[in-house]
């Protein structure tokens, strides 16, 4: 089933007209007056779910997490 996430971009009040803030809608529920880094946060949470993680790492770290993976993948040809 497809889905539907409106992501707008708008003034908060013509008082503050540079203050620019997002909403996210989806299935008739919205979360309005977001900044840029809780918009980004709401849309990773309903896509890919609270379960998903993607720690920051050092560049090492990733180099043995690759080697990790590159030495399971021959084990199992």
């Amino acid at each position: 089933m497809p889905r539907t996430i409106v992501i707008t971009l708008a003034p908060t009040s013509s008082e503050y007209p540079s203050a620019e803030y997002w909403s996210v809608m989806e299935d008739g529920r919205i979360c309005n007056d977001l900044c840029w880094d809780e918009m980004l946060g709401v849309i990773a949470r309903i896509t890919l779910g609270e379960s998903a993680k993607y720690p920051m790492i050092t560049i090492d770290e990733h180099k043995e997490i690759a080697k990790k993976r590159a030495l399971s993948c021959q084990l199992h040809r």
